[in-house]
């Protein structure tokens, strides 16, 4: 599952970086980084070096400050 999981990331940055898609979402992504399979350095640079030209979403349950920071909107689901 690991493997995928970075072999989709991979894709997924391949994509942030081209600038081909209206929309991007990375769901759960806080949750692989959390678990150690992607790196966040990785996903900060990505997307500090993204083409922007859509929106690119981000989903998770515990969001790291810095990437706060760099939101242009966060949503917050409470049970």
């Amino acid at each position: 599952i690991k493997e995928s999981i970075r072999e989709l990331w991979e894709f997924s940055k391949k994509q942030l970086l081209s600038g081909e898609q209206d929309q991007i979402i990375l769901d759960e992504i806080f949750r692989s980084i959390e678990l150690g399979i992607i790196d966040e350095d990785d996903l900060v640079s990505t997307l500090k070096n993204r083409f922007v030209s859509g929106d690119v979403i981000l989903t998770g349950t515990s969001i790291p400050e810095n990437l706060l920071s760099m939101a242009d909107q966060v949503t917050e689901l409470r049970s």
